[in-house]
């Protein structure tokens, strides 16, 4: 009864048998692990970019529209009317949810809550999760993660959406239509326009 034991243990693909005799091995696994981070860096730059230092950085603003006093604008000032997709771990959300209970308009503005799954996403990271307790199914398009909100949100002739999915975004609901996803933005409209009294509620519009 030597050591050793038997030679039943996963030999994996025999890699390093194949290729021994043409590629050193310390040649093929540097270039694996170089192949290999290379790859997660660029997962991770498209998840989250970062600058030089390492510093997070925030996307180009995709959209930019504007709720309005004026009842004829594209997005009259009307409570009830608007959706915002904010995500649990991200302080640009953070700060747009703020301002929706400090200026008290809570119940004017559906604020819908996601999770970050990245695992779960099909792209970007935020998923809903309806049976957690203080988050809900998506109530506009009834999508399953974030991504699939932008690519509702677009014109037709836009979709798929190319640009990153990122939160917050406000949304339309009764014309099931994007607002603008540039927090600062966000906040200075919901700091600025006195919403009216309650409309049609998300996606009962014309």
């Amino acid at each position: 009864g030597g050591g050793g034991g038997g030679g039943g243990g996963a030999k994996g693909f025999g890699l390093l048998e194949w290729l021994g005799p043409v590629v050193p091995q310390g040649v093929l696994v540097t270039g694996v692990k170089g192949g290999w981070r290379a790859a997660w860096q660029a997962m991770v730059t498209e998840l989250a970019p970062q600058s030089k230092d390492g510093e997070y950085t925030r996307p180009a603003v995709g959209f930019s529209g504007v709720i309005s006093a004026d009842p004829r604008a594209d997005f009259p000032a009307v409570a009830g009317r608007y959706v915002l997709y904010v995500g649990n771990a991200c302080p640009w959300c953070h700060r747009v949810t703020l301002t929706v209970a400090l200026r008290g308009l809570t119940g004017k503005v559906d604020v819908v809550k996601m999770i970050d799954d990245a695992e779960r996403a099909s792209r970007g990271g935020w998923v809903f999760e309806p049976g957690v307790n203080g988050y809900g199914p998506d109530p506009v398009f009834g999508a399953k993660d974030l991504r699939e909100v932008y690519d509702s949100a677009v014109p037709a002739v836009s979709a798929p959406y190319k640009g990153r999915c990122t939160a917050p975004f406000m949304v339309d609901g009764a014309r099931r239509r994007a607002v603008n996803n540039e927090s600062a933005d966000i906040c200075r409209m919901l700091n600025e326009v006195e919403l009216l009294p309650m409309a049609l509620p998300p996606g009962r519009g014309g």
